[in-house]
């Protein structure tokens, strides 16, 4: 969480405690999401899909195109799964095919990470909004 007021944050809660977290930045119609946390005690398929329905969600608010998901390959499988299950695909960058969305990747993927995605919204944004 080091880097707390540069992206958007969201909790899920259970039994009065907190047990889930994703962080995502939306910038230019593309979504970056680059923190899952699941607490191991918490049902990780539902607290996923709660976090990803809520990003997905906050998203759309902000007319997101596609989301982009960086999961470390050593993080909770059970959260990648989660993931899969929402309709996230494994990519690799050079095979994003919109030149907008490839250098939003390029730019912000960090190594050694493993890269899902997903389109937002059938139309792309043509017009400034």
């Amino acid at each position: 969480m080091a880097a707390f007021g540069q992206k958007t944050y969201l909790m899920a809660e259970g039994g009065g405690q907190i047990v889930g977290v994703i962080a995502f930045l939306v910038e230019n119609l593309v979504t970056r999401v680059d923190e899952v946390v699941i607490h191991r005690g918490a049902p990780q398929g539902a607290v996923g899909r709660a976090l990803i329905d809520a990003m997905e969600s906050a998203s759309g608010d902000l007319q997101s195109e596609v989301a982009f998901v960086f999961l470390d390959p050593t993080s909770n499988p059970e959260i990648k799964a989660a993931f899969l299950a929402a309709g996230y695909e494994e990519q690799k960058v050079e095979d994003i095919r919109i030149p907008a969305w490839r250098e939003a990747v390029a730019e912000s993927k960090p190594e050694n990470t493993v890269l899902l995605s997903k389109r937002l919204r059938e139309k792309l944004v043509l017009k400034p909004i």
